[in-house]
């Protein structure tokens, strides 16, 4: 669970981010630990001594704890939809990567 602070509203929408996306982001990789590997402008991610490239859900978190941005990678590279979300937990963006490359 996404911890908080006493701003209902505030809590009310960590919650929602929680309710809707909670287990993506518990099983989903911290994005500092991803390794990237390949020539510059062609690297291609890893999970920490990995031997495939990456596929699966990752994160970066705010220094606060709660989740800043979940994106999903496929083959090493971005593939999905990236969510980002302000520190007081109001959505603040979506974006749509295809092999590493944004979409929309």
């Amino acid at each position: 669970m996404i911890s908080c602070c006493d701003d209902p509203k505030e809590l009310q929408r960590w919650e929602e981010v929680n309710r809707k996306f909670g287990k993506i982001i518990d099983r989903a990789l911290d994005a500092d630990l991803l390794e990237w590997r390949g020539e510059e402008g062609e690297e291609i991610s890893y999970a920490p001594e990995g031997t495939k490239p990456y596929t699966g859900p990752v994160k970066v978190m705010h220094e606060n704890g709660r989740i800043w941005i979940l994106t999903q990678f496929k083959e090493g590279k971005e593939d999905g939809l990236e969510i980002g979300w302000c520190e007081d937990g109001m959505e603040e963006y979506r974006m749509t990567y295809k092999s590493g490359k944004r979409v929309d």
